[in-house]
């Protein structure tokens, strides 16, 4: 059977997507990957993959709370449903596209886009004669696959969502539940469980995974189909290592030794004289992987963790000018002579940035007000004003660095004039 013409596949979209709109829908149809924590609002830091729509944050993925409080929060990992988009039933999707009113017209049409369809394999030049049936699954890749699959789960997030204190975030088929009362969260846990078997999307129960915070956890046994949820010292959650203690230090190890990995590879792999050729390979290859999450890490200068993140460049810059036979004497030199900034000046000024962007209103931060806010002075307008004093998160950290940043200033800059600023302001190492 032929595809379905792109345009089409786009507009119908769209038109599901209007019809549904004036409905009571999770925003996750539209989401992206959002990372909270405590060194953005909370005493205790919380991971999440939330859904968020037009740059805001969903304010459910934000709980108020504090060390004393006996909070405890289960991650329900990516691979929570088994092969999630692979095993959607057919006949039960169209039936839930159906409750949403949509017209016998629109429900044909998928009927038709998701029927019909085969696989072979192909090794090589070689391709397999034969052929099988595809009679599950949402088609990857396509303008409406991830779409179909969020109406397929729809039903599972309003469930979660009317457990009294259970606050759920859903990133695609990774659904986290968290909770201060063990009887909510265990609730939680019953209702994903039945549904997934009712549902017929089978849970990866090894990839289920309990993380618990707070000194004053009381470390209640939950379930899952019967069987305990053992505790996890790490879980990966989109790629990001999270820890009960919320330090990041299996994170920041694992990011280091594959960030030498691949500047090893490099240098190994390369022969130049010339430093800027170098400078480009690090920035293409390496850096990308120790900024990824990188504004939530709110590490002193002098720390062990931030030493580390900075190990990798100190190497590979000596290295690189060694071979170029360029002398040099410290590691601030030798950044000068690459034109590269250290981690440290990266890391700090993408927190800046993000800062500015909660403060200009072009990124949502719930209860911004009652977190942070600008000066009265007219002589200081950039000037903030932290509300939490006593807090040690990431608004207590980056707020002194703004401030003096911009102590000289007397107009609210532009981002553009704001970046510059960062760029003179903060020294290359």
């Amino acid at each position: 059977m032929p595809g379905p013409n792109p345009d089409q596949l786009r507009n119908l979209s769209r038109r599901l997507i209007r019809i549904l709109c004036g409905r009571r829908l999770p925003q996750t149809w539209n989401t992206v990957l959002v990372l909270l924590s405590i060194h953005m609002y909370l005493t205790v830091p919380v991971i999440l993959a939330a859904g968020i729509n037009e740059n805001r944050i969903d304010n459910r993925c934000v709980i108020p709370c504090d060390t004393n409080i006996r909070f405890c929060i289960t991650y329900l990992e990516s691979a929570l449903f088994s092969k999630a988009f692979d095993q959607v039933p057919h006949s039960l999707l169209l039936k839930k596209l159906s409750s949403f009113g949509l017209s016998s017209t629109i429900v044909a049409w998928f009927s038709d886009f998701l029927s019909s369809r085969s696989f072979s394999v192909k090794v090589n030049s070689f391709v397999d004669s034969s052929s099988s049936f595809i009679s599950s699954g949402v088609p990857q890749g396509s303008v409406s696959g991830p779409l179909l699959f969020i109406l397929f789960i729809n039903d599972l997030l309003l469930s979660l969502n009317d457990i009294p204190y259970l606050f759920v975030a859903a990133y695609a088929d990774d659904i986290k539940i968290y909770s201060h009362l063990p009887s909510s969260l265990q609730a939680g846990i019953d209702l994903v469980s039945n549904w997934a078997e009712s549902n017929f999307l089978p849970l990866a129960h090894s990839k289920t995974g309990l993380l618990r915070f707070g000194l004053l956890n009381p470390h209640h046994q939950f379930f899952i189909a019967g069987s305990p949820i053992p505790d996890s010292n790490s879980v990966r959650d989109l790629g990001l290592l999270v820890e009960p203690d919320l330090k990041f230090r299996a994170h920041i190890n694992r990011t280091v030794a594959l960030a030498r990995l691949r500047s090893s590879q490099i240098l190994k792999s390369f022969k130049s004289n010339n430093p800027a050729f170098y400078s480009f390979l690090f920035k293409t290859y390496v850096l990308p992987i120790l900024e990824y999450c990188s504004v939530i890490f709110c590490l002193s200068p002098t720390s062990h963790l931030s030493r580390l993140l900075e190990s990798t460049l100190r190497v590979y810059s000596r290295i690189t000018l060694q071979r170029c036979n360029i002398s040099f004497s410290s590691y601030s030199q030798r950044l000068e002579l690459l034109s590269m900034h250290s981690i440290r000046h990266r890391r700090l000024k993408s927190q800046l940035l993000l800062l500015y962007k909660f403060i200009a209103g072009a990124s949502h931060f719930p209860f911004l007000n009652t977190i942070v806010r600008l000066s009265d002075s007219p002589r200081r307008p950039m000037a903030l004003i932290y509300l939490s004093p006593l807090s040690d998160n990431f608004f207590s950290f980056t707020i002194p660095y703004w401030n003096a940043i911009t102590y000289n200033v007397n107009t609210f800059l532009s981002p553009s004039q704001f970046a510059i600023l960062l760029d003179s302001s903060i020294t290359r190492f």
